[in-house]
């Protein structure tokens, strides 16, 4: 799995989005029948920020039973807080 980059950052309520765009090897693609695949962060901002859920998403659903390993876990964990992810929501709120 990479990460390719952040596609968009969308505040809801006591919510934030953060989709990831994804590109995953041929054999993940093909067995999850994935075309457009992106990664859902959610934070929960209400009182104190904190990472609520993710999920993956291909095509504006949510890829039911997909479950991230551990290293894919740490890998966005990473990724999100080099961006300073939790800062950035801070500031906008």
């Amino acid at each position: 799995m990479k990460i390719s980059g952040i596609k968009d950052i969308t505040y809801e309520g006591n919510s934030v989005d953060i989709n990831l765009g994804v590109i995953f090897d041929e054999e993940t693609m093909v067995r999850w029948n994935l075309i457009e695949p992106i990664i859902q962060v959610v934070y929960n901002t209400d009182g104190q920020i904190a990472w609520d859920y993710m999920e993956l998403i291909d095509q504006g659903m949510i890829v039911h039973a997909f479950e991230f390993d551990e290293k894919e876990r740490k890998q966005i964990e990473k990724y999100l807080r080099e961006r300073h992810i939790t800062e950035k929501i801070e500031k906008k709120l």
